[in-house]
């Protein structure tokens, strides 16, 4: 597809406020486009150039960008608008070189990859070159992506929304689809495989990839232990910290983490560089809780100052005076396999023998019982020692990533 077609969709998504009207647009462009450009198709309608998770970004400031085109600043301040701005100011019409979809977005990554002296000039004469080559409309969304200002109103469920309509008109494998992006949250390999396969067999054939984070799965409440117990039967029962929620994807001695919101943060946590010792598998996706520990005495600190090592700038000084424990309490991936559809009962299992002992990660306690009294008494032991209280768990529940249900 030539981007000066995209682009021409990206005018039409702008342009309408309603989201089943955005979704049938998304859903034509995604039919047009080709199985090798369609990824990158659908990153760039996100005004990104990579899943969130894998985040590059321009880090160009608006001045730097207005320099890229050639115009004073006083004129970026009367339109108001730096997509706008470049409309107005490229005149000139496609000449015979017409780019890609494909080749553009490969210059923005070169652009967007530069770094180290002089890198600044480097993207700024890198966008100025770019920008030259299009028509108006063309101009002006690819500095409103470059800005980080692109917003067409639609988000990764939108696209897989489009994604069902391009498979059969309405919304029908929406469902089974998300489903699927649960599991593996990148629409960009989403939507490849719907087009090379078809959204039944894609859905069917997407799982967990090593360095791709999986939707954490969550927790539904219920008031009683009663309750509980009717509800789910036997039931493991694990402490609940008071902590962070850190997805740990280790492969062959280097490590990878994720927020519960799938942003990666594994500068934050230099402490796990030295794990290897601890894990006996080539590649493992553990799900667990950061919490710190006073390195005087052992015990276990607050939550307000564990969160204090959630940080880009002085890491190595915040691990010293709060270094952390990993309480890992499941297992969703063991080298090339994918777990999550095993009983708790066996990944546990699993999990005590793939982890180690050792000082930074610590498989997590929990007791088994279908006693309400059981349950309720373990509770109010954890509230005791300060704790958050516990988490109840199905022994047979699979891990049901992005879902909050009985498991």
């Amino acid at each position: 597809m030539k981007f000066s077609r995209l682009a021409e969709y990206f005018e039409r998504i702008d342009k309408t406020s309603l989201r089943n009207e955005k979704t049938v647009i998304l859903a034509e462009m995604l039919k047009e486009a080709s199985h090798e450009e369609v990824d990158k198709l659908v990153y760039l309608a996100l005004g990104e150039l990579r899943p969130p998770f894998d985040r590059l970004e321009f880090n160009l400031a608006d001045k730097l960008i207005v320099r890229a085109l050639g115009v004073g600043w006083e004129e970026y301040q009367r339109v108001g608008d730096l997509g706008e701005l470049a409309e107005k100011i490229t005149n000139h019409k496609f000449s015979n070189f017409q780019m890609t979809v494909s080749e553009v977005y490969e210059q923005l990554v070169r652009i967007a990859k530069d770094s180290g002296s002089g890198s600044q000039e480097r993207k700024v004469r890198g966008v100025a070159t770019l920008i030259k080559q299009m028509d108006p409309i063309s101009a002006k969304y690819i500095v409103r992506m470059v800005a980080g200002k692109l917003r067409l109103g639609f988000s990764d469920k939108t696209v897989i929304d489009a994604l069902s309509y391009l498979e059969n008109g309405n919304k029908e494998y929406s469902e089974m689809l998300d489903r699927a992006y649960q599991k593996r949250p990148d629409v960009g390999v989403l939507a490849q495989m719907v087009k090379e396969w078809g959204a039944e067999k894609a859905a069917e054939k997407i799982d967990v990839v090593i360095g791709t984070p999986i939707v954490p799965a969550l927790a539904q409440r219920l008031k009683t232990p009663r309750e509980m117990i009717a509800k789910m039967g036997r039931v493991y029962v694990e402490k609940k910290w008071d902590g962070t929620r850190v997805q740990i994807h280790f492969s062959r001695g280097q490590v990878r983490t994720f927020t519960r919101n799938l942003d990666e943060s594994s500068a934050m946590f230099p402490e796990l560089t030295k794990i290897a010792d601890q894990v006996n598998a080539d590649e493992v996706i553990l799900d667990s809780e950061a919490v710190g520990y006073d390195p005087k005495t052992g015990k276990l600190v607050p939550f307000q100052l564990t969160i204090t090592r959630k940080r880009k700038h002085g890491v190595v000084e915040a691990q010293s005076s709060v270094p952390l424990r990993f309480f890992v309490f499941d297992i969703m991936y063991l080298d090339g396999k994918s777990l999550i559809h095993l009983p708790l009962q066996k990944r546990r299992e699993i999990l005590v023998k793939t982890v180690s002992k050792g000082d930074v990660l610590v498989v997590d306690e929990h007791i088994e019982t279908d006693d309400p009294d059981v349950l309720r008494e373990y509770h109010k032991k954890q509230l005791e020692a300060g704790l958050e209280g516990v988490l109840v768990k199905q022994i047979d529940g699979e891990y049901m990533p992005g879902i909050t249900g009985f498991n």
